[in-house]
């Protein structure tokens, strides 16, 4: 049996105002990627963000207290991209 999936690798993810990430970046490598770091800096933000950007699913506290949206952008290496953002507890897809 010959399936055809689509095997997509991201390359980059941008994250604006999710949690304690005001503007943050990730450059992933082709093979094995970390995140890192001490309590409180992000790590489980920036997995929030990206389920949240892949499945629109997030729970009502993925917008930092300060800000009026939250926007999440993954770039595959194929040239795809995926930019969902959040308001007052609402999501659209942008394409």
């Amino acid at each position: 049996m010959n399936e055809s999936r689509i095997n997509r690798k991201i390359k980059s993810l941008q994250i604006k105002n999710v949690n304690n990430h005001e503007e943050s970046e990730y450059h992933f490598h082709e093979h094995l990627n970390l995140i890192v770091g001490s309590s409180e800096n992000g790590k489980s933000a920036s997995v929030r963000a990206l389920v949240f950007a892949l499945y629109n699913q997030y729970n009502g506290d993925l917008v930092n207290w300060d800000e009026k949206f939250a926007q999440v952008t993954i770039e595959f290496v194929d040239g795809a991209i995926i930019k969902r953002r959040s308001e007052e507890h609402t999501s659209e897809l942008q394409s």
